[in-house]
């Protein structure tokens, strides 16, 4: 039995948006940035961005999966900072005009998950 692989296009103009919002992300330029942003994302962007200020200046970002999710598009960016990365998933949605706009930002986190945890952690305690 053939394994089947189905490849996704991503639109150019949401590789456009991607690229010119994780562009004005690594250069600090909120306001370049927030155009991208649809309101219901900002607070988590913000959030996001806040808890990772430890992290700037950023000197880079990576663009590290798509992944096509109805009408919707999930990015996830790793942005490189001098003294880590963080990385963000996030929900992108064309506008009735033909825009692009990140409606949903997830951190997942300014550690690696490859990494150990500080602490052990306990499966089972009741055993």
């Amino acid at each position: 039995m053939a394994l089947k692989i189905r490849r996704t296009v991503v639109p150019v103009e949401l590789n456009e948006a991607v690229a010119a919002h994780a562009a004005a992300t690594v250069v600090n330029d909120a306001a370049e940035a927030s155009r991208y942003i649809d309101a219901r994302a900002a607070e988590a962007v913000a959030a996001a961005l806040g808890r990772a200020g430890a992290l700037r200046p950023f000197i880079r970002y990576e663009v590290l999966a798509r992944a096509r999710l109805g009408f919707h598009y999930l990015v996830k960016v790793k942005f490189i900072g001098r003294s880590g990365d963080l990385i963000l998933q996030n929900r992108w949605s064309r506008t009735a005009n033909g825009d692009w706009r990140l409606i949903e930002c997830d951190d997942l986190g300014v550690k690696s998950p490859w990494k150990k945890p500080d602490k052990p952690i306990v499966v089972n305690a009741d055993a």
